[in-house]
């Protein structure tokens, strides 16, 4: 089998005192996996006592910003090298409630609203009208909510859904939701 690598390890966010653990996987034959570690202020790596497709650390507040990859060897003497990813001691990106779609009458205000925990979110709303092939980006809509003045019937079915980002550059999609006219 080629030494190749199917998956890279990626950045992780966990609680201070908390686990933080990143995998890589790998095909091949006979593969060692050899970890790569610098200090958040750091510019030297320096070879790491893990041996394994997983690099598992319990994180403290100086080692948050920590840097680390793995070179990856085989039997033939064969080796790669992953992306270098961050361990990082934060709060962890999640959606705590989805937005729900709505039914309002023709010309009220419809709006919908995610509710995520995180650090230094941002905040980036799609939406689809029923005339539109694909969802592009609402420029004007930036924060956990998204609102339009008025229900038309253009807007009737529109289709939305939200991407959060943390300032550590991880991401998660809400679920799709519907504005729609009707009596509530």
């Amino acid at each position: 089998n080629a030494l190749e690598i199917t998956a890279q390890p990626e950045s992780v966010v966990v609680p201070n005192g908390k686990k933080a653990s990143v995998t890589v996987n790998a095909t091949g034959d006979g593969l060692t996996y050899t970890w790569y570690v610098c200090s958040p202020t750091g510019t030297k790596y320096t070879k790491s006592s893990i041996t394994s497709a997983t690099y598992s650390y319990a994180m403290t507040s100086e080692k948050s910003g920590r840097k680390v990859y793995c070179v990856i060897t085989d039997k033939y003497g064969n080796s790669v090298k992953t992306d270098t990813v961050t361990l990082s001691i934060g709060n962890a990106l999640k959606i705590t409630a989805q937005p729900e779609s709505v039914v309002v009458p023709n010309g009220k205000k419809a709006s919908v609203t995610v509710n995520a925990t995180g650090d230094g979110l941002t905040y980036k709303w799609y939406y689809k009208n029923k005339s539109m092939t694909k969802f592009v980006e609402s420029t004007s809509m930036t924060s956990a909510t998204y609102s339009v003045d008025k229900m038309t019937s253009s807007r009737n079915g529109r289709q939305l859904y939200c991407v959060i980002t943390d300032k550590y550059g991880n991401s998660v999609k809400t679920d799709t939701v519907t504005l729609s006219i009707g009596n509530a």
